[in-house]
């Protein structure tokens, strides 16, 4: 449904720019799936961050943030790598 409502929303009233973030990391789909795991989880150990991300477990919505916050910075870098023509392909 989901798909569906953004496919009417892009084709019928011709949203491309407001939907290009969504678009980008579906053209690089390899790389938003790893991003998270092999690039910022490290880059947050290395920097200290990390663990300051035990206090996202605290409950539900916490937990909710964390997820977007990761699901954001994961979208972002599969941008760039977009932008920058670097395609991670299997």
């Amino acid at each position: 449904m989901g798909l569906l409502l953004l496919n009417i929303v892009c084709d019928y009233f011709r949203c491309v720019k407001s939907t290009r973030f969504l678009v980008m990391p579906g053209q690089n789909p390899m790389m938003a799936y790893v991003v998270v795991d092999l690039l910022v989880i490290p880059v947050a150990n290395l920097t200290g961050i990390a663990s300051l991300l035990v206090y996202f477990n605290s409950n539900a919505w916490m937990g909710f943030l964390r997820g977007v916050i990761l699901t954001t910075l994961a979208v972002v870098i599969t941008i760039f790598f977009t932008r920058i023509k670097c395609f991670w392909r299997t």
